[in-house]
C-alpha cells in the first residue's frame, strides 16, 4: 500500500481521519491545519463529528472524529501523514487513517489525445 501511494505522481483525493477524545480536539485541529498549510495542501472539506454512544464516566462525550479531504500527489500525502504523526504523537489518539478516495471513473480524453491502454 505504501508503495502505491508513494509512486503515484498524479494528484488524487485523500481523506485523513483522526479519532481523538474531547480534550484533544482543539490541539488536533490546530496541528492538522498547520501541517496542511506547511505542506502546501489545500483542504477541500473539513468535518468534525461527535461519535455517538461513547461517553466518559463523567457523562461527557468521549471521542470526536476529525476528517479532512485534500488533493495531492502520493509522495506529498505521505510526507503530510508523517508530519501529522510527529505533531500528534503526544496526543491520546484512538485512530489516524489516510484513505484514497475514488476519483473519476473514466478520464475525459480530448479528441486528439488517447491513452495507450485502457483498463
Amino acid at each position: 500500500m505504501n508503495d502505491i501511494i508513494r509512486h503515484n505522481i498524479r494528484p488524487q483525493r485523500y481523506q485523513l481521519s483522526v479519532i481523538c477524545p474531547t480534550q484533544a480536539v482543539k490541539a488536533a485541529r490546530r496541528e492538522i491545519r498547520a501541517a496542511a498549510q506547511g505542506h502546501g495542501l489545500k483542504v477541500s472539506s473539513w468535518n468534525e463529528t461527535l461519535l455517538v454512544g461513547e461517553c466518559q464516566p463523567s457523562g461527557a462525550p468521549a471521542n470526536w472524529m476529525l476528517a479532512t479531504e485534500f488533493r495531492s500527489r502520493g509522495d506529498a500525502s505521505m510526507h503530510f501523514l508523517e508530519a501529522i504523526m510527529q505533531r500528534l504523537g503526544n496526543l491520546p489518539l484512538a485512530r489516524v487513517r489516510l484513505d484514497i478516495l475514488p476519483g473519476q471513473v473514466r478520464p475525459e480524453w480530448s479528441a486528439g489525445v488517447r491513452p495507450l491502454a485502457q483498463s
